[in-house]
Formats: structure tokens, sequence, C-alpha cells
């Protein structure tokens, strides 16, 4: 059914950036806050990926509770090549020839999951195609070969058929507390594609036990409009809405990273093309919470939201079931991080104009019955957010990691060793829940046929222990 093949690669060697060999870039990498300190950065494994494969959408990785580590990259060669490197160890991999090989360029991204029993989910390319959908056959193993599944069968919703396909993007996994992943993308809701409402975000938890995919959302919320020219029967979505980037073009960004806080609660921070009646890409954002693991669905005061889809039908925030700040301008096509801290939520995003990567990332956290957002002072794009066990926060962005002990009213920053596109925000989430330490795929700005990415994790005890 597909080609695998099993290699044996040496191990990179763990490199520790100290300070001193780094002070000398600070002044020309970055301008910050607060003293910029280069220190305690380990790289712990080097990948040569597609040339044009970096960004916000790169792989994450993952990381299991005896420290081996899992990821999964595009090669020059368009094979989809999946990685397992033990803590101190050889590194193994196999590859899998993908069902589109013609990937698209800029979106030949896969991402990677493991679930609660150990086994391997992959899916991949990741943008405007059938969604292909891999699993190990023996947990922890890269070597036992995979199976390519029918993700439709194992339980995602990957929404009508255009063109042959069923045209999913943008994956992005995620870990509840009993580490179980989530996985939420973009799917079609009409077969009409560019108009308004064809798009819908979906959401889904892979069950261990039945070992298939539970869906989130339907298709029975009156509000859930006909689109022009697409069948009466609706897609079954999470979210949906028939706003667009001009009330015409019907670009939809719908690209979410939801989070699980410590109290178990789910943080969806949506981030939506308004209808702006120009071109700018203007972009308003939303926030939903959900204290039953996506059963039902409310604001951040509690206010019940309509669900099976969640339409959005509000983008001028008077109502208080969404909060918004839009338009940011520019072609912003990153999402916003949510947490929460205190049992607060918060969320952390950029403010951007203009098309530029640079922008300043803001904080909205909601507080006393309403959202109080602050800029950081900190140009970080699109500025990951996560806040540990500790209630220490931390914002990710490309190039430099920011570290608050005050819950944002005082930043230090610390220089990433490689060299990074300023979008680069890739976090293991799971290995950060374990443990409140970052790890995070590095990616240089340079082109080829192929480049070098790092993985890298930072080791500052002193600010982030570990639990």
């Amino acid at each position: 059914m597909f080609e695998t093949d099993v290699r044996e690669s040496g191990l990179a060697r763990p490199r520790i950036f100290s300070r001193g060999f780094w002070l000398s870039f600070l002044i020309v990498l970055v301008t910050s806050p607060a003293p910029l300190l280069a220190e305690n950065f380990q790289v712990l494994h080097e990948l040569e990926v597609r040339w044009d494969q970096d960004g916000d959408h790169f792989s994450p990785i993952v990381t299991d509770d005896s420290g081996n580590l899992y990821f999964a990259f595009m090669a020059a060669d368009n094979r989809i090549i999946i990685g397992r490197k033990p803590p101190n160890g050889r590194v193994r991999t196999t590859f899998i020839r993908p069902l589109r090989a013609d990937a698209d360029r800029y979106h030949a991204t896969p991402s990677i999951a493991l679930d609660a029993n150990g086994f391997i989910h992959v899916f991949g390319p990741m943008h405007n195609s059938n969604m292909d959908y891999l699993r190990s056959n023996l947990p922890y193993s890269v070597s036992g070969g995979f199976t390519r599944r029918d993700a439709s069968s194992d339980g995602l919703q990957l929404g009508v058929v255009q063109s042959g396909h069923r045209w999913i993007t943008y994956p992005y996994v995620f870990y509840d507390n009993e580490f179980e992943p989530w996985i939420a993308y973009r799917a079609r809701a009409g077969t009409k594609g560019w108009l308004p409402g064809t798009q819908c975000a979906q959401l889904a938890r892979f069950d261990s036990g039945r070992r298939r995919w539970d869906p989130k959302g339907g298709n029975s919320n009156p509000d859930y409009a006909p689109i022009p020219g697409s069948p009466r029967q609706r897609a079954p979505c999470f979210a949906w809405s028939v706003y667009s980037q001009d009330g015409k073009n019907g670009y939809q960004a719908w690209n979410v990273k939801p989070h699980f806080d410590d109290l178990g609660r789910l943080h969806y921070p949506v981030r939506h093309v308004r209808a702006t009646g120009s071109t700018s890409w203007g972009q308003d954002l939303f926030y939903l919470r959900s204290d039953d693991g996506g059963a039902t669905w409310t604001t951040a005061d509690g206010e019940d939201v309509p669900a099976n889809p969640v339409v959005i039908s509000n983008l001028d925030g008077r109502s208080p079931a969404w909060w918004a700040d839009g338009p940011t301008g520019g072609n912003t096509m990153y999402g916003a991080y949510a947490s929460s801290s205190g049992g607060r939520p918060i969320v952390g995003y950029q403010k951007r104009t203009g098309d530029d990567d640079v922008g300043m990332t803001m904080l909205a956290v909601f507080d006393d019955g309403e959202w109080a957002r602050t800029e950081t002072g900190i140009s970080a794009f699109p500025g990951r957010l996560l806040v540990d066990s500790n209630d220490h926060w931390t914002l990710v962005g490309g190039r430099e990691i920011h570290v608050s002990t005050d819950q944002g009213q005082s930043w230090r920053t610390y220089v990433s060793p490689v060299p990074s596109a300023g979008q680069n925000a890739n976090v293991d989430i799971r290995y950060f829940k374990k443990t409140n330490r970052v790890r995070f795929v590095a990616s240089p700005t340079v082109s080829s046929g192929s480049k070098l990415v790092a993985i890298v994790e930072f080791v500052h005890d002193d600010l982030i222990p570990p639990r």
C-alpha cells in the first residue's frame, strides 16, 4: 500500500551554548525590554528538511515519558520522514511516500502525535488535500511500520468533497490532562471554494480505548446557514461563520491553537478573518471555553455558547459572548494562543500592521468580568504563550524566549542559539505539560533545495523548574 524503509543515522551531539559565545550577537539580533541573556539552550537533534518547511506550521515534536523524542517532516524529495531519538542512543527513522507527492509549496508539513498507549500518529502533508493519516503498528516504535488509515472511518470529520478531495489544512495537535491527543484543523463546509462560509474549524479527541477519534460539533444549529452553490446538507463542523475577508472573497483563516490548563479546562482561541470591505485581511480574535471536554461551551464568564456547530455571527464585539480586536491588518496567517493563570483565562496574540513578520505581542487576561489587554513591549511573532504549573509565563518566538515570573509585569529575554524565522513557535506541548520545560523547533531563515533545522531545549531551571 505504501513504501517504507528503516534507516539508522548517527546521533547529533548535544551542544550547550554558553552566554559568552552569544553575547557578541545580541545587539544585532533583537531589541527587548529587558537585558538579553543567551544561555542554557541545548540542541537535541538536527533535521534536513524541505527548503520551504518552516514557520508556525512546522511539525510539532513530541516526547514520551522515557525521554524518547519523536518527529516528522517532509524531505527534499517529498517523502514523509518519521523519527525517534532516545535520550542516549542512535536516531532511528522510517519514511513514507505521501498520498500527494506534489505537496504544496510552503505547505509541506506533516504533524505528529503520541496517544496514551504510545502509538504514533502522523498527519500530512498539511494543506488543501485529503488527510494522509498514518498510525504506528507498535507503540513507541518507528521501526515496526505504519498503517495508512482512513481518517473519516476513524472518526475525523473531513467536510465535503470538492474537486475529488476532502480539503483539510493546518492540523494542530495538543493534549488533555490524560495525555490523549486532540487535533484541530480547517475543513471545507461547501463545494464552492472562496465563498463566505465555505470553510469551518474542526476539533476531535483520540480515544485510546476505542482507538478512534471522537469529533466535536455537528450541523444541527439553525444559524448554520446555506452556502451559495453548495449542497443542502451541511457538513458537520465544530465552528463556522459566513464572514470572510471582504464579504465577497471567501478566504477564512480558521487557524486555532487550543490548550488544556491544569484544571482540565479547554481554552479555545479563534482567530478569524472579518468582513473588512477591503483586502486588508483584518482579523478578530474570539475565545471559547469548555469545562467538560468539549461537550458544552461557554464564554470566559460562563455564558452558554450555542454549539453543533458553534456559529460566529457577531464580529463587532457587542455581544458578551465574544471579545474582538480587529482588524489587525496585514496578511496575518497565525493564530492566537490560550492558557490560564490563577484560574483566569489568558490569550497571547500579535498585533500587526502590514505584511511584515514583526509586531507587538499582546496579552488579553480575563479578570473581574472583562478582558484586559496589554502590550508586552516584546516583538515576538506570533508569540507562543505558555503558562506552567508555577504560573511562570513564557513567550516563545522564533528568535527569543521571554519569561515572566510576575504574571507579565516584567520579562527576561533569552536568545535562541539558532538564528531562526520570526514566526517559528513550535513547542512540544506534551513535554511542557509534563516537565515545565520548553522544547521547540528552530528553523533558519535560509532557502535552498533543503535546509537544516534544530530541535532545541530551553533548560534554564532557575526560571522554569520541573514539576
